[in-house]
């Protein structure tokens, strides 16, 4: 006789527990899925991109040049990109990038009386928690594009203009001395390569000279003073198309370096833990340029707008964003807003909240709803007036994950603007691989609610814009998201599976209703609500047959084994056929079918919605 079809009614989002037997009528865990108005579906494919980076990427950016050219940007550790119109090019600075140190702390690290005097310290892995990681900054400032790394420290500048330059181009020796009271500097004719906006720099003595305002014959003039001196009549000068350190205007007073930079709204450039040889500073300080000029630092001067405040209580600055209501910004200890006043103050700093850091200088973004970024303390948001914390569901999955001593170097945040998402990566402590870096990530839902999963690597990423895909970067690779079929190497494909369906604090989520905390439990078919590419998706449950304890493992212990059942695909007829009989049975969708069960591996377009299950309690052995 036919059992009745008993409605199964999963909500969207993970719900993570100790054990996937736990009552819940939840998702238990998943992998790369999302829900769209209440409806399961795979994320979309990932495309590799032709083109590979020479350093880890960081930070990447997107904007729209005066040209309507979309750019997009990619800091690495030790590299400058910039991707137009499907071309790569390198803007690298000549002469490099100061590199990232994951081993070399401060002159008070380590233990008293350790090492020399005067000289940095190297340090273990595990005191790495205590050093204040490195930031990663992109943001363009009109049609420019403006880069700093911690490492680094300088604010560098890349025009738009200078792309038709090419890659840097090559190098001319002086044809004489030259020094830092003149922009003139004596050369050989211009090969006809040299052109305006090109970066020198003085390979002999490994220095940044400036940029070429006009090369004309034998006359190569600088947009400033030599930023060097010459060591003879014939160093080696080498010219290109590469971002250079933003150099003040004459009588301008001193770019400074630092942790980290925004852009505001009001067209000024904030520097935080701002430290130059005239005015000083340290981590604590952030300084803003004169209005719409990055290359004004003049703190002195009453005509000028630019400025610096240094925090109190003293604790230096980890990383900052910029938002439409102010600049959030984070020390050590405490989250903080900054706003534009206007003159004399122009810019205020106003304590917000305490121990909300955010686990990683990347681990932030700004979206429309709100700021989100995820911290040690949890998830937070910032609504332009207050911070909040984010209930996360998946948070003890976190804990049982995260790699406390990497995450604070290696975990960024993506937000994924077209779905309403915001990805947050970090690396897996006792991977088995023993990398150090991303493989799991949590995707929050900011409209809906919801929590996912993924187990993928990646560094840093990209929202999408009006014309072009969310692009994320893994180490030297970078991925175009949500684009065709196929999943990276790295992805496992999309997947979900349920709690125990069975007994939830002696309910059923079945019938919601009563059938016995010890019974056993008969599925013979199930009925999903599923539109697209049905035959892609297959089905499996999770089952015992006893409670009572039948099998050792490796430490002696009996348990009852876990068993699953063959993977089902949805019949013509729209059943799926189980007749399994056990106990603590728990559901398992595969949204996408490898080669070896018979599919095709690529993820194509299906919703799931409700199911409705035949099931049948039946008697306690």
């Amino acid at each position: 006789m036919s059992t009745q079809f008993l409605p199964l009614e999963i909500p969207p989002g993970v719900v993570a527990k100790p054990t996937q037997n736990m009552s819940s009528s939840s998702w238990s865990e998943v992998n790369l899925v999302r829900w769209r108005e209440g409806q399961l579906m795979p994320v979309g494919g990932q495309t590799l991109q032709s083109f590979t980076f020479a350093s880890r990427c960081k930070a990447i950016h997107g904007w729209f040049g005066l040209d309507k050219i979309y750019y997009t940007a990619y800091l690495c550790e030790t590299n400058l990109y910039v991707e137009a119109s499907g071309s790569l090019y390198d803007i690298t600075p000549l002469g490099g990038m100061a590199p990232v140190d994951f081993t070399t702390g401060g002159f008070g690290d380590g233990d008293y009386g350790a090492g020399d005097y005067g000289t940095f310290r190297t340090i273990s892995p595990t005191a790495l928690i205590d050093k204040l990681p490195d930031a990663f900054s992109l943001q363009n400032f009109g049609a420019f594009l403006l880069a700093m790394t911690s490492p680094d420290g300088r604010l560098l500048k890349w025009d738009p203009a200078w792309i038709g330059l090419g890659t840097p181009s090559g190098a001319l020796a002086a044809a004489g001395a030259f020094t830092t009271a003149s922009p003139n500097i004596a050369m050989a004719v211009n090969p006809g390569w040299v052109t305006p906006g090109m970066s020198v720099w003085n390979t002999t003595t490994a220095e940044f000279v400036g940029e070429v305002l006009t090369y004309v014959g034998t006359a190569l003039v600088l947009t400033a003073n030599a930023l060097n001196n010459s060591s003879t009549a014939a160093d080696v000068l080498e010219f290109g198309n590469a971002a250079h350190a933003v150099i003040a205007d004459a009588g301008r007073g001193v770019v400074p370096q630092g942790q980290c930079f925004v852009v505001t709204p009001e067209r000024f450039v904030v520097i935080f833990g701002a430290v130059d040889n005239l005015n000083g500073g340290g981590p604590r300080r952030f300084a803003w340029c004169d209005q719409e000029n990055f290359q004004a630092w003049d703190y002195a001067s009453v005509t000028s707008q630019a400025g610096f405040l240094d925090i109190e209580p003293a604790s230096p600055i980890v990383t900052a964003i910029s938002t439409r209501t102010g600049t959030l910004f984070w020390t050590a200890k405490k989250a903080y807003v900054s706003q534009f006043l206007g003159i004399p103050y122009v810019y205020n700093c106003v304590e917000l909240a305490d121990n909300c850091t955010p686990w990683s200088p990347q681990s932030m973004v700004t979206t429309s709803a709100q700021v989100a970024w995820m911290s040690e303390q949890g998830a937070f948001a910032y609504d332009g007036t207050s911070i909040l914390p984010i209930q996360c569901a998946v948070r003890s999955w976190i804990d049982d994950n995260v790699d406390l001593v990497n995450v604070r170097e290696q975990a960024c945040m993506v937000h994924v603007e077209n779905f309403s998402e915001v990805w947050w990566f970090f690396p897996q402590q006792f991977n088995i691989t023993g990398s150090k870096y991303n493989t799991r990530a949590i995707i929050y839902n900011y409209r809906d609610g919801w929590w996912s999963q993924a187990r993928m690597s990646r560094s840093a990423g990209v929202t999408a814009s009006y014309t072009s895909h969310t692009m994320m970067a893994d180490g030297l690779l970078a991925y175009k998201h949500e684009d065709l079929t196929q999943y990276s190497a790295d992805a496992e494909l999309p997947w979900a599976e349920t709690f125990d369906l069975n007994i939830f604090g002696g309910g059923n989520l079945l019938m919601g209703q009563m059938l016995g905390g010890t019974k056993l439990t008969t599925i013979k078919q199930l009925i999903p609500d599923i539109s697209g590419a049905a035959g892609n998706v297959r089905y499996s449950l999770f089952y015992r047959n006893s409670r009572v304890a039948m099998t050792a493992d490796s430490n002696g212990v009996a348990f009852d084994q876990e068993q699953q059942t063959p993977k089902q695909q949805v019949r013509s007829n729209g059943y799926v056929d189980f007749r399994v009989t056990g106990r603590d049975i728990r559901l398992r969708l595969d949204l996408a079918t490898a080669s070896a069960d018979g599919g095709t591996g690529q993820v194509l377009p299906v919703t799931v919605g409700r199911h409705l299950i035949d099931a049948k309690a039946r008697g306690d052995r």
